[in-house]
């Protein structure tokens, strides 16, 4: 199982690798005077390499900052996506003044699935923090 899981991800890295590398091709006149392509030259004959046709890009995306405001327009437009951002706030919100009261009250609190106590300072900096949340939330 162990070599399956290696082997998958070294596969794809040979293909990738391989594909240059397999695009030479070459033309020729062939001795009854056809056009002859190949990936193999002929050993008596005089070849020309074809170089690889140019590689297809993806067109230019716009900045994030673009995408971010066009998005943003698209938001202020729309009736609905306007009470789903209220709601969103509203619920985040409920949230953020929960966890501001939990650091308030408490000195353990739930931290990636691990109990933790809190020392002064470290308390005081997520009360600061859920402080800052609040505001963002709340106060829009």
């Amino acid at each position: 199982m162990p070599n399956r899981l290696f082997a998958a991800p070294v596969l794809c890295v040979l293909l990738l690798v391989a594909g240059p590398v397999a695009a030479k091709m070459y033309k020729w006149i062939d001795e009854e005077g056809n056009v002859q392509y190949s990936q193999v030259p002929p050993p008596d004959r005089a070849v020309q390499v074809i170089a690889p046709a140019a590689s297809v890009t993806a067109p230019d995306m716009p900045e994030p900052e673009q995408s971010a405001q066009g998005e943003d327009e698209a938001k202020k437009k729309d009736p609905r996506a306007e009470k789903a951002k209220a709601e969103e706030n509203r619920r985040n919100c409920e949230i953020a003044r929960k966890n501001l009261q939990l650091l308030q009250n408490a000195r353990r609190v739930m931290d990636e699935g691990q109990l933790v106590i809190l020392d002064e300072t470290n308390r005081s900096q997520r009360v600061e923090g859920a402080q800052k949340q609040v505001d963002r939330f709340c106060n829009q």
